[in-house]
């Protein structure tokens, strides 16, 4: 699973969020969206070996808005450890 941050334009009101929400979270591959309508930002947890950034960016230009991946290296850190979190969590149901 990666994290992506990617920063989104064109949603003036929680509706335009709602939708920018709604439209990703239904992607196959994609576990976690949260948008964020004052900063225009969206965080997005997928699995890469489903979908990619650039399908993430095309579901959102389709639903009227603009996204691209921010440009932050931090999120290949940050996927790491939420893959280590979800293997962790895995083991405590296990047991």
């Amino acid at each position: 699973m990666l994290k992506r941050e990617f920063q989104v334009s064109g949603m003036t009101c929680a509706a335009c969020q709602a939708r920018v929400t709604r439209v990703v979270s239904v992607l196959l591959g994609v576990s976690d969206v949260d948008v964020n309508l004052l900063t225009g930002k969206m965080a997005v947890v997928f699995d890469e070996t489903k979908i990619d950034e650039k399908a993430i960016e095309d579901a959102v230009s389709k639903a009227g808005y603009h996204a691209e991946v921010s440009s932050d290296d931090n999120y290949d850190e940050y996927s790491a450890k939420w893959k280590k979190l979800k293997q962790m969590q895995r083991k405590d149901i296990q047991t």
